[in-house]
């Protein structure tokens, strides 16, 4: 005889300690009420909180390891293959990943603060970029600083004439990069220009002032 519905979500919720009550609405093509109802006749109050907790830290040692490599929340989602609201409920709830997770921040708090310090301080895209490992190009190192000044404010990461490096530095740097064999759109896109053309008028015109120095 075949079982019934509630039969069949009864026997697969009991092999399956970690499935979500959503997860077994989706296996069964059925109602939420109905897992629900089932859920609650099936185990005590003491056993659903026991199956949440387990759920949440069914992958409480890969995050452990990569929280620990400080490897970002996003990053850790999709490895996981998890909702960010699903990590941030088991960090909260494992004391451990919540220290780990609280040292994180409070390392990339003063992270931040020491690329304001630089940064207000006038030190150069380029060494900002290659310091605090911004990304291999001038275009990746100045996205980032915008992304933090959007964040923390012009207070913090305020406007600066020279946005990105000196129009010498840039000079230097397309030379070498030229002499690497690399092309006119390669160095454009590394010194920050979003065209060849920008990029040739904008060193010629720094030429002709260092020629007429």
């Amino acid at each position: 005889m075949e079982k019934t519905i509630s039969e069949q979500i009864k026997d697969y919720a009991k092999a399956n300690p970690l499935a979500t009550e959503s997860e077994v609405r989706d296996h069964f093509k059925v109602s939420r009420q109905l897992v629900s109802q089932m859920f609650h006749l099936i185990f005590t109050d003491e056993e659903l909180e026991s199956r949440r907790y387990n759920r949440l830290n069914e992958h409480s040692e890969k995050i452990k390891d990569l929280l620990t490599n400080k490897t970002s929340y996003v990053e850790i989602c999709k490895i996981l293959g998890i909702s960010k609201s699903r990590l941030r409920r088991a960090i909260d709830a494992n004391p451990e990943l919540s220290d780990i997770a609280k040292k994180n921040e409070e390392d990339e708090a003063d992270r931040i603060k020491n690329i304001s310090i630089d940064w207000v301080n006038k030190m150069s895209l380029s060494e900002i970029g290659k310091k605090y490992e911004l990304g291999d190009t001038l275009k990746s190192a100045s996205s980032y600083i915008s992304k933090l000044r959007a964040r923390h404010g012009e207070e913090m990461f305020p406007l600066r004439l020279d946005n990105q490096i000196s129009l010498e530095e840039k000079y230097e740097k397309y030379n070498v990069l030229k002499a690497e064999g690399k092309s006119a759109t390669e160095i454009a896109s590394e010194l920050g220009y979003k065209t060849v053309l920008s990029m040739k008028a904008s060193l010629a015109s720094f030429n002709r002032k260092a020629k007429a120095e």
